[in-house]
């Protein structure tokens, strides 16, 4: 993980795995600050456990994984996403769109470093089977 946080989280689908940089938001290069993300990444739970629920979203990572797309068999770098919520627990999905809501609010609400609480979030489930994404539907 880079120390750096620049607010952006890279896209990264179908990159070069050269080019491929995770993100945290969780802040600290100590001891405490990378169990946290460790916790976050390891004991997450699959995102679908929370559709339709709010989830208060104080932290989230990124990280690139190689997945195998079931209809073709190509194998892709995606964004595995981990939502960490104020009461410590994490969930994880890969989404592009996903992915590009987490951008765009990142953008326009800045690092959760600088939020102040916990963002209170909604995601959703849309498609089927392997065309299934998730997307945010609200923002409290």
């Amino acid at each position: 993980m880079s120390d750096v946080n620049t607010g952006e989280i890279a896209i990264i689908e179908n990159a070069p795995i050269s080019s491929i940089r995770a993100y945290s938001s969780i802040q600290g290069n100590d001891l405490e600050a990378r169990m946290a993300l460790a916790n976050a990444v390891l004991a997450s739970e699959p995102l679908t456990n929370m559709l339709d629920k709010e989830i208060a979203l104080t932290n989230l990572v990124v990280q690139p994984v190689e997945m195998t797309n079931e209809r073709t068999g190509e194998t892709a770098i995606v964004a595995r996403i981990t939502l960490v919520t104020e009461d410590g627990h994490a969930y994880h999905a890969t989404s592009g769109p996903l992915h590009r809501d987490l951008t765009n609010l990142l953008q326009m609400l800045g690092q959760p470093s600088q939020w102040g609480r916990a963002i209170k979030i909604v995601v959703s489930k849309d498609g089927k089977g392997s065309s299934a994404y998730f997307t945010i539907k609200s923002v409290k």
